[in-house]
């Protein structure tokens, strides 16, 4: 998950760092590698205090460390990468909150118009000295996290003053900073109901051959309403559709942007969209009224309400669109305007979870307490994104991630 990852109540053990930050984190960890350990108790009690509200939304993070002897710090590669310290009794120290990788690229590309986005990879070598712009800004973001890493962990270290267990959690989503299963492999061990995971907040992907003619609009993006569902259904059937209004961005592979990114999550596949790619305009009468007055080319005329490049694929795509508006008739511009308003199609599938803000699915709610977040097996706690709770864009993920951090750790004060 990219906002608000909070992993399981059990964690993942320091060998997922390398995944993002080579060997670099590993070869400093004080805890030798448990992937194969059965976990036990992951109740550990941790007195956390009240006011440590932000801390508490993490208190998942550090159960299962109880796991391992000494000191801890648990480390949650997410939209932000946090360092909470956990002590060798279990008490909360602490923490550090510092950007993601992601967030940090993205904030990059947003602020330098100039600079292209990249891919967040291993470098082919060792060498922190690029030479062309993208091998810069990839030495940039990945050598410049690895830094930050061991840099907070030098000093936490030298803070405490004794040796510290590394630990690194994650989820499915983004699987390059360290992405895990781990909080779902717990739930079925422990016979908790799942619902099966899916990737959520993702782009969409279309046919290569279906999409060719859209593929050039790669990068336009305005505002749509978007809804998910059954192509041919009725309009009773529509009624109780979940639709947004938000903006959709082309692009080589299909279609993102934060309304197909919200409708991502109430799509499934095998089931279509449905986009109004001109809210809020009665395109039938906007056509028909051109068509007295102007005579100019359909794609002209189109451009007055949707941008050009779009209005120059469209009619591109049927001969009949290919002329003077005049020269256009009824039955064509009818027909035009109901697929910019209708506009159907059915994605082959979607970016996957290595493009995922938010992972869907995960442990059933209707084996957990609302109030505690405890489930149906005692001392056996979950919250965040391994639980089936997704929200939308705009912060709610991280929302229920604390929430549900907040009301896990109330329950674990209390029950002291």
């Amino acid at each position: 998950m990219q906002q608000g990852r909070a992993a399981a109540v059990g964690v993942d053990r320091v060998q997922q760092v390398e995944r993002v930050v080579h060997r670099h984190v590993e070869g400093r960890a004080d805890s030798p590698d448990r992937s194969d350990e059965q976990p036990t108790d992951l109740a550990g009690h941790l007195p956390v205090e009240r006011q440590q509200r932000c801390a508490q939304s993490r208190v998942a993070d550090r159960v299962e460390p109880q796991l391992h002897p000494g000191d801890k710090i648990v480390i949650d590669f997410g939209t932000a990468t946090t360092f909470d310290v956990v002590d060798w009794s279990g008490a909360y120290k602490g923490g550090i909150i510092a950007p993601g990788i992601n967030l940090s690229l993205d904030a990059l590309v947003a602020a330098a118009a100039k600079l292209p986005r990249i891919a967040i990879e291993a470098p082919a070598n060792a060498t922190v000295i690029g030479r062309t712009t993208a091998s810069q800004m990839l030495s940039g973001i990945y050598w410049g996290y690895v830094a930050m890493i061991e840099g907070l962990l030098a000093r936490v270290r030298a803070e405490i003053g004794r040796p510290v267990t590394v630990i690194a959690t994650g989820g499915l989503s983004i699987p390059k900073i360290g992405a895990t299963d781990f909080g779902y492999r717990v739930a079925a061990q422990f016979g908790l109901r799942m619902v099966a995971p899916r990737a959520a907040l993702v782009p969409l992907t279309f046919d290569g051959a279906a999409w060719a003619p859209f593929a050039q609009l790669a990068g336009l993006a305005l505002p749509v309403l978007i809804e998910a569902g059954d192509v041919d259904a009725t309009p009773k059937q529509r009624k109780k559709a979940v639709v947004f209004a938000e903006d959709l961005l082309f692009t080589h592979k299909g279609l993102s942007g934060p309304a197909v990114l919200q409708i991502s999550s109430f799509w499934r596949s095998g089931q279509g969209v449905r986009v109004n790619l001109a809210p809020g305009i009665d395109m039938a009468a906007t056509l028909l009224a051109a068509k007295s007055s102007s005579k100019k080319l359909i794609a002209n005329e189109l451009a007055s309400v949707v941008p050009s490049r779009l209005a120059d694929a469209w009619a591109g795509t049927d001969a009949a669109l290919q002329r003077p508006i005049v020269d256009a008739t009824d039955k064509a511009l009818l027909n035009l305007a109901d697929r910019l308003a209708d506009w159907r199609l059915t994605p082959t599938g979607s970016e996957g979870y290595k493009k995922a803000e938010v992972t869907a699915g995960g442990v059933d709610t209707r084996d957990l307490s609302s109030r505690t977040m405890e489930s149906r097996q005692p001392g056996l706690y979950f919250i965040g994104e391994v639980v089936d709770v997704t929200g939308w864009l705009g912060g709610y993920n991280f929302q229920w991630a604390w929430a549900s951090g907040f009301a896990c750790a109330n329950a674990l004060v209390a029950s002291k």
